[in-house]
């Protein structure tokens, strides 16, 4: 795991994702677990940034899980799965697509994704699919 203490690791989950309301619902999933720090960007620029430790993000962590929507401003999720090709520290992190299609799963998954996903419609969506990507990608933790 990337963040860690004398005594305790916490994993961390990047998400990148612009829509308010679904950032939102996945923050009131996450965002009360004591085992899990969860860091929300709203577009491809910063979260590159992020994962490049630049700019304003010269201290975040290396996250071990991202979920990413595909359909962003500005520039696509995909661009985000083109870049990361170039940095081999980061192909090791799982990287979860998010889209409202499955037709966009296949593109996602030969630039490298881990795995696609559709956005669920409701926060019981909401809460069905992160239990379930949490149990796949970081094991290590309890369900909430």
């Amino acid at each position: 795991m990337s963040e860690s203490s004398l005594f305790h690791v916490i994993p961390q989950m990047l998400v990148v994702e612009h829509d308010r309301i679904q950032a939102d619902a996945i923050r009131s999933e996450l965002g009360d677990r004591p085992d899990l720090r969860i860091h929300i960007l709203s577009d491809v620029v910063n979260a590159i940034r992020f994962l490049a430790k630049r700019d304003g993000f010269i201290h975040a962590p290396t996250p071990d899980l991202i979920l990413l929507n595909l359909k962003l401003p500005h520039f696509p999720g995909t661009a985000l799965l083109q870049e990361r090709r170039w940095h081999p520290s980061w192909q090791t992190i799982p990287v979860v697509t998010l889209s409202e299609s499955r037709a966009d799963g296949l593109p996602s998954l030969a630039l490298g994704a881990t795995d696609h996903v559709l956005k669920p419609q409701t926060s019981d969506g909401w809460r069905t699919l992160i239990n379930l990507v949490i149990a796949r990608y970081l094991p290590l933790l309890t369900p909430p």
